[in-house]
């Protein structure tokens, strides 16, 4: 009778009452627990490859061990589901369990909806939870506690069981952004912009076809387009610039409008506001233009200073180095026209030619210090090793040879051919050597013409 009673007594309030609670007697759900709560674990056997429609309605339990597979294994579907059951598989296999997103495998209303659009891959010692879904009659995944691609998350110490359907990305169109430390450290976006590094292309806005790569790159663009700046800070004030390549640190920084600028090196072109069609390639190559331009600098320090000069060439270590306003010269050499600042059209080919020169103008000097000391004479030829070497301010002189007119200084109008002609001309004018050290040691002589093997040798101050 004592255990009827009891019976009667359950039964009377399973009818009746709302709630029913364990060890609390004011229940606020439908089932109220006030302590642990125990699901029984029960064995799962499943093979290698696919299992469908997977039986977990014969033994009805909410915790499922999987065992058996000896490769990695995938299951497309469950059995058994009921209105808001839920389930939970643990991989204890020692392989990969893939979850197959509603695939045709199963029956339908056994299929599973993984969230992902796309499988999820449970590696070993890891659980998998599911709900069912009575509206859809599909399982819904609810939780993973360690993921692999498949399912989204990709793990930092590494993914395994990755396919061709596997991505990180963006399934709208929306860029791909990356952070580091909550700071914007890359993007790719469908305008054809591509960043990476902290603050890379940050402020961009319009800007389409640009490529930044280090801290600091483009960071100031707007509306530019069709830039490449790769080292830290390159290009870094450009705002509306366009078609401007920077690569290496603090490369083209102060460019702002500035367009069709290649810097390559180190601070090349690091000044640069609008300038434009410049080209600089080495360490502080153009380091100080703001708007000159059509230039070409290749070499350390080479055109560093030139600020407006526009239309110069500058190839060696230092070439053209002082340059500020000049244009038109072509400075071919380490150090060539090493101190020109406002001379035009002047070409030095060779080491140190032309390396005195600061507002010369028209001259040519091809050899190795030919017309080094010049720095005003106009209009001069020199080719040879150390060709018209101490001309100042003479001008309208030709040298050809080594060493001719080496010593002339001021002496204008001279005509020296071969090696060693008018050699030791310093002030001497309207002179024609031609010969091997012809008139070689002619100092003011005046309107001489000596031709052939040291002819007038050794004439010093005579004249014709």
């Amino acid at each position: 009778m004592k255990y009827l009673f009891f019976i009667l007594i359950f039964s009377f309030t399973g009818l009746y009452a709302q709630n029913v609670g364990i060890n609390t007697p004011v229940p606020l759900s439908a089932l109220d627990v006030d302590g642990d709560l125990a699901l029984r674990v029960t064995s799962l056997v499943c093979i290698n490859g696919d299992n469908h429609d997977v039986d977990i309605s014969t033994i009805k339990k909410s915790m499922y061990k999987i065992s058996g597979p000896v490769a990695a294994f995938a299951v497309t579907g469950l059995s058994g589901g009921v209105d808001g059951r839920i389930i939970t598989l643990m991989n204890d296999s020692g392989f990969d369990l893939i979850v197959k997103n509603q695939d045709a495998g199963s029956l339908s209303v056994n299929q599973i909806i993984t969230g992902t659009l796309s499988e999820i891959v449970v590696p070993a010692q890891s659980l998998i939870s599911f709900v069912y879904d009575p509206l859809l009659t599909r399982w819904r995944v609810t939780s993973v506690s360690s993921s692999s691609p498949g399912d989204g998350a990709w793990q930092i110490s590494g993914n395994a069981g990755t396919t061709s359907a596997h991505f990180i990305g963006t399934t709208d169109a929306q860029p791909l952004r990356f952070r580091v430390d909550d700071t914007h450290a890359g993007a790719i976006s469908l305008n054809a912009s591509v960043s990476l590094g902290l603050h890379a292309l940050e402020n961009n806005t319009s800007g389409t076809l640009n490529s930044a790569f280090g801290e600091y790159s483009l960071f100031s663009n707007t509306t530019g387009v069709g830039n490449t700046a790769v080292g830290y800070l390159s290009l870094a004030n450009n705002t509306s610039g366009t078609d401007n390549i920077g690569v290496g640190t603090q490369t083209l920084f102060n460019n702002t409008t500035g367009f069709n600028n290649t810097a390559i090196g180190s601070s090349a072109l690091y000044q640069n506001t609008v300038g434009h069609n410049n080209i600089a390639l080495g360490y502080s190559a153009l380091a100080s233009n703001t708007t000159g331009h059509s230039n070409i600098a290749a070499g350390y320090n080479a055109l560093y200073d030139n600020t407006t000069g526009i239309n110069n060439i500058a190839t060696g270590v230092s070439a053209l180095e002082n340059n500020t306003t000049g244009y038109s010269n072509v400075a071919n050499g380490s150090f060539s026209l090493y101190s020109n600042t406002i001379g035009n059209s002047n070409v030095g080919v060779g080491n140190e030619s032309l390396y005195t020169n600061t507002s010369g103008v028209e001259n040519i000097a091809i050899g190795i210090k030919s017309l080094y000391s010049n720095t005003t004479g106009r209009n001069n030829v020199s080719i040879g090793l150390r060709a018209l070497f101490s001309n100042t301010t003479g001008r309208e002189n030709m040298a050809y040879g080594s060493d001719a007119l080496a010593n002339n200084i001021t002496g204008s109008h001279n005509h020296a051919i071969g090696h060693w002609t008018l050699q030791n001309n310093t002030t001497g004018s309207k002179n024609i050597a031609n010969g091997l050290a012809a008139m070689a040691n002619n100092t003011i002589g005046n309107s001489n013409i000596a031709t052939g093997y040291i002819a007038l040798f050794s004439n010093q101050t005579g004249k014709l």
